[in-house]
């Protein structure tokens, strides 16, 4: 008798500790935090002060437009319209990272975008900067929040490509919203350093960041998802929104990034080939997460402009 009283008092305390644990992981991640968004982190663009300085300056002297709308679960969305000086030739609706800004992540590249004729809308994802939300959901919600933007954008821009862009959960987000029904002005994906699902960024972290083994406190981490949220990390995903979709997609990817691991990127592609669907993977070699543009702007550019005109 001793034993089993031993091995359900065992088992019970295990519960508790991962249930415990499960709870600080679900709210370290998926937590929304003061002032989330609304400052440029110093230390990841460090090498590239000049280049970000310069940057904002000229993002902040951009005449934009700024709109609400309300997603499914009836939070309102901010998002910000920014026009080229001419009629647009198409847009870009870009979704920034994980605990960043549009500000952030598209100030460098925005000058290059306007100056060809591409209108940009920039969406504050749930829960960072303008948008409502207690919980970021890694890309599960979001996906269906870009699907919202996207019949906006092509209400907004009749008979004109909408390219979806994202960098890093950004990423995550465009190709989650593929696996929805799209207006048909959406011609194709840009993803930058985005990860095959939410529940395989955790597990990544949990190991990467925290030493904590996966099993089974991503079980856990999904149960609070579940109870807090109302979404679960095995839900929508980038895996599954590249199955779905047969519009073209582009991936770029930092070759030394380790907080979103290259080979997921590679996974991505791999499966979209596997379906017949049109992929291409560009690596930047020797890269950190979410600097190839800073690196290498002329290779980067060129390989957008190349696979918009493909």
């Amino acid at each position: 008798m001793k034993p089993l009283i031993f091995l359900f008092s065992l088992v019970i305390l295990l519960t508790l500790i991962f249930l415990i644990l499960g709870y600080i992981v679900f709210i370290r991640t998926c937590g929304r935090k003061k002032g989330m968004g609304e400052t440029v982190k110093a230390e990841k663009y460090k090498p590239f002060d000049g280049v970000m300085r310069d940057s904002l300056v000229f993002f902040e002297s951009l005449v934009r437009e700024e709109i609400t709308l309300t997603s499914f679960d009836g939070l309102k969305l901010h998002a910000e319209i920014i026009l080229p000086d001419r009629a647009p030739r198409g847009v870009f609706l870009a979704y920034h990272g994980y605990h960043s800004s549009a500000r952030a992540d598209f100030s460098p590249i925005a000058s290059a975008l306007l100056g060809k004729g591409y209108a940009l809308i920039l969406p504050d994802q749930r829960s960072h900067r303008k948008s409502e939300g207690k919980y970021v959901t890694l890309g599960v919600l979001e996906g269906r929040d870009c699907r919202l933007f996207c019949d906006f954008a092509a209400k907004r821009f009749e008979n004109i490509p909408i390219f979806l862009y994202g960098v890093s959960m950004g990423g995550a987000t465009v190709l989650t919203a593929c696996g929805n029904d799209l207006p048909k002005t959406v011609a194709g994906v840009i993803a930058d350093c985005p990860f095959t699902s939410a529940i395989d960024i955790i597990r990544h972290n949990l190991v990467r960041k925290y030493k904590i083994p996966p099993f089974p406190t991503v079980y856990f981490t999904d149960l609070w998802a579940r109870l807090l949220g109302g979404f679960s990390f095995f839900g929508d995903s980038p895996l599954r929104g590249i199955k779905n979709t047969s519009l073209p997609i582009l991936l770029i990817h930092g070759g030394a990034d380790r907080y979103v691991p290259t080979e997921m990127s590679a996974v991505l592609c791999d499966t979209a080939r596997s379906k017949g669907k049109g992929c291409k993977l560009v690596i930047f070699d020797g890269v950190r997460h979410a600097r190839s543009y800073l690196t290498d702007p002329k290779s980067y550019l060129s390989e957008i402009f190349e696979f918009i005109k493909a």
